[in-house]
């Protein structure tokens, strides 16, 4: 049986190798020099040893360090920034503990201002005697949703009354004229939301001072024109010859 060389082999492609990088100095003294040329020739064409070309192009990036963010970036940052450190904190207020108001012959409970919501809304709790409401107005600054828990009250808004007893839900939006009144025999209780908020500084300019077990009084004249007088100031038109 033959002589199996399992050397030669490996010799072979150590000098070819050293051959696909120029470097005859080893494989030179081993093969001719024709035959070394040859090999080259054939790697080349085959493309064997050889490194793709590297790019003077830097690797494209997710973010670019160098680069300064435009004006319409730093004023998106800076909102996002003010909204997370904006965020309201949650809070729990009872009727019998928050201002309470009497305004225009109603009882007006501030449940939640602007500082507790960092100005997304307000709420309150409207108790409302027999024949009370306020006059005919329009808000310019803010939307106003009712619903109705306790009795029934009157709605009139853009010129359309309806009826709206309890389970009542009632969207008052902004520069439409609208006003509730109490049609029936019995108090009326709703609660009430602003948003924006900003009513309830109204509210609190204009209103009387309760106790959280004091009833609800017509108002006096000079209440009635401190009403027409402040209402401008918050964005509020009030029309009395409609009541």
């Amino acid at each position: 049986m033959p002589k199996l060389n399992f050397v030669e082999p490996f010799r072979e492609m150590r000098t070819a190798l050293a051959a696909a990088k120029g470097d005859l100095s080893d494989y030179g003294a081993r093969t001719s020099p024709i035959r070394a040329r040859t090999i080259q020739k054939w790697m080349k064409r085959k493309k064997i040893g050889e490194r793709p070309a590297r790019s003077s192009a830097s690797p494209p990036t997710l973010f670019s360090h160098s680069a300064k963010p435009n004006s319409a970036t730093i004023q998106t940052l800076a909102a996002m920034k003010e909204n997370a450190m904006s965020t309201p904190a949650s809070f729990l207020h009872h009727t019998t503990t928050v201002p309470r108001i009497n305004l225009a012959g109603d009882i007006y409970a501030i449940l939640a201002t602007g500082k507790d919501t960092n100005g997304a809304y307000a709420a309150f709790e409207f108790i409302v005697p027999p024949g009370g409401g306020p006059p005919p107005h329009t808000h310019s600054r803010e939307d106003e949703m009712f619903y109705v828990v306790e009795g029934e009250l009157t709605f009139t808004v853009a010129g359309q009354s309806s009826k709206a007893p309890a389970g009542t839900f009632v969207h008052a939006v902004r520069n439409v004229p609208h006003f509730f009144r109490n049609e029936s025999m019995a108090r009326a209780r709703a609660l009430v939301w602003v948003q924006p908020a900003g009513l309830e500084e109204f509210f609190l300019a204009v209103g009387r001072p309760i106790g959280p077990n004091d009833g609800a009084h017509p108002p006096t004249p000079e209440e009635v024109a401190k009403l027409i007088q402040l209402a401008p100031n918050y964005g509020v038109t009030i029309d009395l010859g409609k009541h």
